[in-house]
């Protein structure tokens, strides 16, 4: 394990041990992971983090252009294309209506993000599906207005966007390779938009967007990913560079550079699993997809006799997957 949490009690006096030792702690298995559960009655103690281990990774910065028509800027942070926590995921994991596996939507692209790859660069197997979810809508507002969650989950064709894919907590998730080598930059695939301690956006394009750019022409892959605790340097590095350059409006189009981002290699580790799974969201020029579709996420993992095609002409049919 890369990182714990450490208690430490210090300066206390021996009447407050004596009354700390008469009150019950609640169990463990209780509190999820990386928290302890309370009682309420119980005093709050100060926690002394030890933080978490950097991979040992090298990060690179390259140039960002920016591509959202925001004036004033939405910082990354604040921006529901770039921060999925700001949507939200709706588990319907045990719910009937969809296939409980990959599935042949076909393709059309194999330039995208290959999801086996996010547990590293040589793997031969795929990882384990054990969540489903959809993604909550956006009402936006007026930049720089975020807006609001939309009670609703986003009006797309297909029946689910997100998967969780099994984790040991600790585990080393890596920036997945693309289907066909696409790169941004010489050696560099994908491009950091946004990144906190326990999220990230990867841009497989240099366009500073998750969705479809000013005017749709300049589209790509972004892959969203919750649950992961990033690398602290990675981190850093994304923050030191999400400043007043980036979050200046330089008026669109345009085709200098504007600022750098952090820049990614296929196969590099970006952080640790934080917990039992890890969330995936895959967007492709602005439109969130089916996780699950073989021949664009998966490719060479699954066949036909794993990977059935679906049902129906129209996705969206009663009965469909």
């Amino acid at each position: 394990m890369k990182y714990k949490t450490i208690y430490q009690l210090c300066g206390v006096a021996l009447l407050a041990v004596a009354s700390l030792l008469a009150l019950q702690l609640s169990p463990a298995s209780a509190a999820p992971a990386n928290t302890v559960a309370l009682d309420t009655t119980q005093l709050f103690l100060p926690l002394i983090f030890r933080g978490i281990s950097p991979t040992g990774a090298i990060y690179a910065q390259g140039v960002a252009y920016q591509a959202d028509n925001d004036d004033p800027v939405r910082p990354a942070w604040n921006h529901a294309d770039k921060n999925l926590a700001l949507r939200g995921l709706k588990d319907i994991t045990g719910q009937p209506g969809y296939t409980t596996s990959v599935i042949d939507y076909g393709t059309d692209d194999s330039r995208g993000p290959q999801i086996p790859y996010l547990f590293g660069p040589n793997v031969t197997t795929p990882p384990t599906i054990v969540s489903y979810y959809q993604v909550y809508d956006w009402k936006w507002a007026d930049p720089p207005n975020p807006g609001t969650r939309s009670t609703n989950t986003v009006d797309t064709p297909w029946p689910l966007q997100g998967l969780g894919l099994a984790t040991t907590p600790g585990q080393l998730i890596y920036m997945p390779r693309t289907g066909t080598d696409n790169p941004i930059a010489p050696g560099y695939h994908a491009m950091v938009i946004y990144a906190d301690a326990q999220n990230i956006a990867l841009r497989y394009t240099n366009r500073d967007t998750g969705a479809a750019g000013w005017d749709g022409s300049l589209g790509g892959y972004t892959l969203h990913l919750r649950g992961i605790w990033v690398d602290p340097n990675l981190l850093s590095l994304y923050n030191s560079l999400d400043n007043a350059a980036r979050n200046t409006y330089y008026g669109i189009p345009d085709d200098n550079p504007d600022y750098n981002l952090p820049y990614l290699s296929a196969g590099q580790p970006i952080g640790y699993a934080a917990g039992s799974e890890i969330q995936i969201v895959i967007n492709d020029s602005g439109g969130i997809m089916d996780a699950r579709s073989c021949n664009e996420w998966w490719i060479g993992f699954f066949n036909s006799s794993n990977c059935p095609i679906r049902d129906g002409i129209i996705i969206r049919l009663p009965g469909s997957r």
